[in-house]
């Protein structure tokens, strides 16, 4: 379930070399989509939710500045300063509207709040927002990290087009270029080598390096010592029927009304016999995008990787833990305990 407009994974590879871009200082919490003017949504407990922006409406100018194309976007709000009101023009309903945005120093990640939203209190909100800053989009798909260094385990389908074989040696070659963008919610971009792939279980594995890492000369073993990602741990064993779990992915563009490592709640509806690798039937929403994503049972612990959609039955597919435990064996992986 790769995105539509994914960008094709070979192409990705060759974009090596390019350093994260610096977040804005302030954050006004539109979701816009690139290219497009358009609002996708608004993120909860955000300025422009404050101010009146709705999913729909189309920007005109941002603090008297055009903010139509990308470029001028990017320049109205470089001018915007935490804590002062700006005027927002927007198109809505044929017309044009005057709201008033002030935007905020950007938090830390700015995704919790949907997870607040969909999660009520208590220790399960608890345990999952200690857990969402380790989900990760992995190009134009999903994944989570599993150490303080970077080891993000995804689907084994997000890093090949269709049609292309997994199996030929100058693929394998080109996939240890360390090129796949990985990004964390708190907006940190690393790069990810591709460490193993299992198109047979539908699972991978991917090495984080710094995007300013040498190409030629590799990472330095002190600097990747010392990184402490955010990560999540594997539970012990599949999730029991019926078992409540939480998937955080990142679902498709088409779906305006779902943002970035979207959470979606559901339960564990058993093992199907014959299905595959993705034999843990669940009901937590998902879309295109969310393959790799990861299902967390109330502890934040990793039960299961979403895999596929069974559109007949209604249901989502994901290969359980005890699986990606016993590759992750043979691999000769290591976890945190």
């Amino acid at each position: 379930m790769i995105r539509p407009a994914w960008r094709p994974t070979l192409l990705l590879l060759l974009a090596l070399g390019a350093a994260a871009d610096e977040p804005p200082a302030c954050w006004l919490g539109l979701r816009l989509r690139e290219g497009d003017p358009q609002v996708r949504g608004v993120f909860p407990a955000s300025p422009a939710l404050r101010a009146g922006v709705r999913a729909g409406d189309r920007l005109v100018t941002l603090g008297g500045r055009p903010a139509v194309t990308d470029p001028e976007y990017d320049a109205a709000h470089a001018a915007l300063r935490p804590g002062q009101p700006a005027a927002l023009v927007v198109e809505r309903d044929g017309g044009r509207l005057e709201l008033v945005i002030t935007p905020v120093p950007r938090p830390a990640n700015s995704y919790l709040p949907q997870l607040e939203e969909a999660i009520g209190p208590g220790p399960r909100r608890a345990a999952l927002a200690a857990a969402q800053p380790a989900c990760v989009r992995v190009g134009g798909a999903s994944g989570v990290n599993l150490t303080p260094r970077g080891l993000v385990l995804t689907c084994a389908h997000n890093l090949f087009p269709q049609g292309v074989d997994v199996d030929d040696p100058r693929l394998e070659a080109l996939m240890s270029l360390p090129g796949i963008p990985v990004e964390f919610p708190d907006g940190t971009v690393m790069r990810g080598h591709c460490k193993a792939v299992d198109r047979a279980r539908d699972l991978a594995l991917l090495e984080l390096v710094s995007p300013r890492a040498s190409l030629l000369f590799g990472e330095r073993e002190a600097v990747a010592a010392a990184r402490r990602l955010p990560f999540v741990r594997l539970a012990a064993q599949d999730p029991a029927r019926g078992a409540w779990l939480a998937c955080i992915g990142t679902p498709s563009e088409r779906t305006a009304e779902h943002g970035e490592f979207h959470v979606s709640t559901g339960r564990a509806l058993g093992q199907a016999d014959g299905a595959g690798p993705a034999r843990l039937v669940h009901d937590a929403w998902t879309f295109w995008g969310h393959s790799g994503a990861p299902l967390l049972d109330e502890g934040g612990r990793l039960v299961g990787v979403h895999a596929s959609w069974d559109a007949r039955r209604g249901t989502r597919r994901a290969v359980p833990v005890s699986a990606v435990r016993e590759w992750l064996r043979e691999r000769g992986v290591d976890l945190p305990d």
